[in-house]
């Protein structure tokens, strides 16, 4: 069981202690102002003496007064001290619900950037067509707000390699992941940053060449972070 738990527990448990310690107390003196009276009584009864009557009387009268302010004394102390006890719990309460939030907010795992490899291909199609490189995606096993680019190295003698992210799953391409590269040197391009569709989809490497000439894609990868 979690410490704040216990320990929130615990004063409830000191609460209720407390309220039964205040019944108890209050039974007690009134049983004890009862019995006084009750002994004071009977002995007024057994005394003939008109005179010892008034004095058992006045007496009587003096020791219920006395324990009556015992008892308003204690039930007033004991009521003070239930009140301080109650106070207290609404702060260690809110310190409680402050430091499980703090801690729940700690708990929560930062997001670190993510790197996906697709692998390597070429292509002389004119077209776009895909590479086979391709590669599975939900969405819900990232936080919101993250976002993914396109990267490639790309070469091609005489033209341009270009390539670009399709989702296989659906058919839609997604148009700003488009770069390209017309050098024969391989030479890593980066595309500006896009959202994941919206649930689980297969996501495939596209790939086309404008001259015909071999467009190799030295190696692909995607970047997903926040």
């Amino acid at each position: 069981m979690p410490f704040f738990t216990q320990l929130k527990q615990l004063f409830f448990l000191l609460l209720c202690l407390i309220i039964a310690g205040l019944t108890v107390v209050a039974i007690l003196l009134w049983l004890k102002v009862d019995r006084t009276e009750q002994l004071l009584t009977n002995s007024a009864q057994e005394t003939v003496s008109p005179e010892n009557s008034k004095n058992l009387a006045t007496s009587s009268g003096r020791l219920s007064a006395i324990d009556q302010d015992q008892l308003e004394a204690s039930v007033s102390a004991l009521a003070a001290r239930l009140e301080e006890v109650e106070k207290n719990q609404k702060t260690i309460q809110s310190q409680i619900a402050t430091s499980a939030s703090a801690q729940q907010k700690n708990s929560t795992p930062l997001f670190t950037k993510e790197t996906l490899y697709l692998g390597w291909a070429s292509t002389n199609s004119r077209e776009w067509s895909e590479t086979g490189l391709e590669i599975g995606i939900n969405s819900a096993h990232y936080p919101a707000g993250v976002t993914v680019k396109l990267e490639a190295s790309l070469s091609i003698i005489g033209g341009e390699a270009w390539v670009r992210l399709k989702n296989k799953s659906t058919g839609a391409v997604i148009s700003i992941s488009e770069i390209s590269n017309n050098t024969n040197t391989a030479t890593w391009k980066l595309s500006p940053s896009f959202a994941l569709h919206t649930g689980g989809y297969t996501y495939v490497l596209e790939a086309r060449s404008t001259s015909g000439e071999t467009a190799n894609i030295s190696a692909a990868r995607l970047i997903i972070e926040k």
